[in-house]
C-alpha cells in the first residue's frame, strides 16, 4: 500500500495568522459555516524535538521533501517539574498527509540547565520497540518548544481543528546538549485543519472563510530559525 493510500494518513494544513489577537481568531472559528464547537479543553503542549546532529529532518522540511520525518517528546501541563506521561512521537509526513507512531516513556523530570544525557537514560530503560530504539540512536535533543491549544469538532465531525498560540522557543546547546528555559516568544496563531481523504472536497471552503492563506509551516524550523538565525 502506497503512503498516500495508508488509512493512517490524514491531511494537516495549516493557516499562520500574524498581527491578529486570539480573541478574533475565536471569532472566525465560532463563524465558520463548519459549524466548529469545543471537544477538549484548551491546555499546553511541551515539545523537545530531535534531529541529527547535522539537523537532517529541519534541512529535508525546509527543502519540502515529499517524505518527511519529525521527532520530538510531546507532554502536557507545566514545561517544568515532573513530566508524567511522556510520550515518543515519530511524526512523518508525505506531501500534505501526515500521521505519527506514540511510544510511551517512563516519568521524566525536566529543569532549567538539565543536561539531556539525563534524558537518554530515560530512552534505554522505557522498552521501546526496536525499530524506534534503533532510530534514536543517530537523534539528539535539538529545541524545546512551548504553546497553548484550542480543539475543535466540525458539526459533520469530518474536521478537525486546532488553534495553537503564545508559541515558545527554548535553544539546546549544540556543544552540551543542555538547555535553557529562558526563550523566544511568538505572537503568531496557528490554525492547523486535519481531515481524511474523503472529506478534501471540502476542505477549502471551510479555509477560505479564514481571511487567511493555507500554508506550509512547521513549528519546529521556526523554533531553530528563531533560535538560531
Amino acid at each position: 500500500m502506497s503512503q498516500a493510500a495508508d488509512p493512517q494518513y490524514r491531511y494537516e494544513r495549516k493557516l499562520v495568522c500574524e498581527n491578529v489577537k486570539l480573541s478574533e481568531a475565536l471569532l472566525w472559528i465560532r463563524l465558520n459555516p463548519a459549524m466548529f464547537r469545543t471537544v477538549f479543553p484548551p491546555r499546553h503542549i511541551n515539545n523537545i524535538y530531535l534531529d541529527s546532529p547535522g539537523l537532517g529532518h529541519y534541512f529535508e522540511n525546509k527543502a519540502g521533501a515529499a517524505n518527511r520525518t519529525k521527532v520530538r517528546i510531546r507532554w502536557y501541563g507545566p514545561l517544568l517539574g515532573r513530566v508524567t506521561s511522556p510520550i515518543l512521537e515519530f511524526k512523518r509526513k508525505h506531501g500534505l498527509l501526515g500521521t505519527k507512531d506514540s511510544f510511551p516513556l517512563p516519568p521524566f523530570s525536566l529543569e532549567n540547565g538539565l543536561k539531556f544525557r539525563a534524558l537518554m537514560a530515560v530512552f534505554k530503560k522505557s522498552n521501546l520497540h526496536p525499530q524506534a530504539a534503533a532510530a534514536l540512536t543517530s537523534e539528539e535533543p535539538s529545541l524545546v518548544n512551548r504553546y497553548h491549544r484550542h480543539y475543535y469538532l466540525s458539526a459533520d465531525g469530518a474536521f478537525r481543528l486546532t488553534l495553537d498560540s503564545g508559541l515558545e522557543y527554548h535553544p539546546v546547546s549544540l556543544t552540551d546538549a543542555s538547555w535553557q528555559c529562558s526563550g523566544i516568544k511568538s505572537s503568531i496563531l496557528v490554525v492547523e485543519l486535519k481531515y481524511d481523504r474523503k472529506a478534501a472536497p471540502m476542505a477549502d471552503r471551510i479555509a477560505n472563510s479564514f481571511p487567511t492563506r493555507l500554508t506550509r509551516m512547521s513549528k519546529y524550523c521556526s523554533g531553530i530559525e528563531a533560535i538560531h538565525g
